[in-house]
């Protein structure tokens, strides 16, 4: 039998000839154009406070027919959007509309799409723009606060919402009216469901009728009445400074106090938390509101401490 070969280069060619090209499936058939029309009108990649106006000036152009045009928001699919407009027969290859909207008051980075779709929904394409909104309050994170100590006095005991910074008692004199709370161990027994119990660790303010640590002469500083009451909002949960407002103002209306131990707490379950999860609202002299959190309480006599996390409105 007599063998017949085939040269290779006629195969590829074979193959070459039946080869049929396709378009991506996230090819954009659609051209956005963002105009800048005047006062937060948004045209590109923008930094804005919570709630603020963003206003998008835009036309959709398409040679493939479109029937929807909307604006996503973060999508996780094609069928989530903000606004959705749909097309007439005048409309369906140039579309051109103004939208007002208003940024969220949850800070974070936000994607906008300007999308169109066809009548079957199937893509045609988009645009994405980045709008970041700043946060309106101010979180001070992982801040440590140490019992006084009677001799260098160096302990960072006083705490300031201003600038999240701590101090001791020999920072303290020349920069008092910056102390909105303190922190000491109070050694005073108290009876608590039956069993006598130091008042133990202990956040308290400045006014002049407090001197919480006797080696402490604080009579010259300044004594910021900041109010203070305990709460159940955490700290995690605030997202805005309207969120903040909403937690301390009316919380704040009574039953507010100047200082705050573990026995407060109430029972005994508690007072073995020591200060751990802890919650506080409170309202500085400048007028800020704040939501302040115990998130650890280190219980080793001279040396105790507690982290705090701290929310302040800007």
């Amino acid at each position: 039998m007599k063998k017949i070969i085939i040269p290779i280069t006629v195969v590829l060619l074979a193959v070459t000839a039946c080869e049929k090209k396709t378009s991506p499936v996230d090819e954009s058939n659609a051209t956005i154009t963002l105009r800048n029309s005047g006062t937060n009108f948004v045209t590109d990649n923008i930094t804005v406070n919570p709630k603020d106006s963003i206003f998008f000036d835009y036309t959709v152009t398409s040679s493939t027919d479109m029937r929807f045009v909307s604006i996503q928001k973060n999508p996780a699919n094609q069928t989530a959007f903000v606004v959705r407009d749909t097309m007439t027969a005048a409309t369906k290859n140039s579309y051109s509309v103004v939208k007002r909207l208003r940024a969220d008051s949850i800070n974070g980075s936000y994607i906008y799409h300007f999308v169109a779709h066809t009548a079957n929904g199937v893509y045609i394409g988009h645009k994405a723009i980045t709008v970041t909104v700043k946060a309106d309050y101010t979180f001070w994170s992982y801040r440590f606060l140490k019992v006084p100590d009677s001799a260098a006095k160096i302990n960072k005991c006083y705490f300031a919402t201003s600038n999240g910074n701590s101090y001791s008692y020999s920072d303290g004199a020349s920069i008092s009216n910056l102390i909105d709370f303190g922190y000491f161990y109070d050694t005073t027994m108290v009876t608590v469901n039956s069993t006598l119990q130091p008042k133990g660790h202990t956040i308290y303010t400045l006014p002049n009728t407090i001197t919480p640590f006797a080696h402490y002469d604080i009579s010259t500083w300044t004594k910021n009445a900041t109010l203070l009451k305990s709460t159940s909002t955490t700290v995690a949960s605030i997202t805005s400074a309207g969120a903040i407002r909403t937690a301390c103002v009316p919380a704040l209306n009574s039953g507010t106090v100047t200082r705050f131990s573990q026995t407060d707490r109430g029972t005994q379950a508690n007072i073995n938390l020591l200060l751990t999860g802890q919650n506080f609202v409170f309202k500085t002299v400048t007028g800020k509101y704040g939501v302040m959190g115990v998130s650890f309480t280190n219980n080793e006599g001279s040396n105790s401490s507690i982290n705090i996390d701290v929310k302040i409105e800007k």
